[in-house]
């Protein structure tokens, strides 16, 4: 098993909150405790990163799991994705860490994952934000109409990354001190691709709530 950071730094205004993000229920539960139940067994130690009005985050996550040995590492001042990682870089105990952005849900299989060697990244198929127009197929009898209209599809010649990573903690003493993962490391890192058909939900405005909400019930 290995080490596992769980980036929370982020606020909730693009959620219309003014609370940390990581705090913002979805389905009666935090976005943080969404994270920690699902990794909890199985990762081998948890290290939460945290940013604005992290103390909030802390005393939630010390609260509501006290059985857990819970590590918090926060950042006095902003230093973006790439930089909070290596604020916490003291802290990890393995060759390997898996990074997990907080807003980021999915259901990868770790086991798995981990057989992987190297840096990793994680990546789904994006969904179009979109309804698209589609021209009927000429044969289709039940059709009313020369088009179909389908509601934010998968697109499924692409792949985003969904937010998880395993990285070497090595390669993480050449992170900037302040930077982004996606636009001043990955350009620069050398890494395998990990293909996540499974579950993958993103959280940036509250729509996305209501579609989380409205598939979990």
């Amino acid at each position: 098993m290995i080490d596992c950071i769980i980036l929370t730094g982020g606020r909730g205004l693009r959620m219309s909150a003014e609370m940390p993000k990581a705090l913002v229920r979805v389905n009666d539960k935090e976005l943080i405790a969404h994270q920690i139940d699902y990794l909890k067994d199985k990762v081998r130690k948890i290290i939460v990163a945290t940013g604005y009005r992290g103390e909030e985050v802390e005393n939630f996550l010390y609260e509501t799991y006290p059985e857990l040995s819970i590590t918090c590492i926060r950042e006095i001042e902003p230093l973006g994705t790439a930089g909070a990682i290596k604020n916490a870089v003291s802290e990890i105990e393995t060759d390997r860490v898996l990074v997990v952005n907080c807003d980021d849900i999915c259901d990868i299989n770790i086991e798995e994952l981990e057989k992987m060697p190297g840096n990793i990244i994680c990546v789904h198929n994006p969904y179009l934000p979109f309804g698209i127009i589609k021209r009927n197929v000429a044969e289709d009898e039940e059709s009313m109409g020369r088009y179909e209209f389908l509601e934010k599809p998968i697109m499924k010649g692409l792949w985003s990354s969904c937010g998880w990573y395993i990285l070497k903690k090595g390669s993480i003493g050449h992170f900037p001190t302040r930077g982004s993962i996606e636009y001043n490391v990955f350009p620069k890192l050398d890494f395998e691709i990990y293909r996540h058909l499974g579950k993958w939900y993103t959280f940036n405005s509250p729509k996305d709530i209501e579609v989380f909400e409205g598939e979990n019930r």
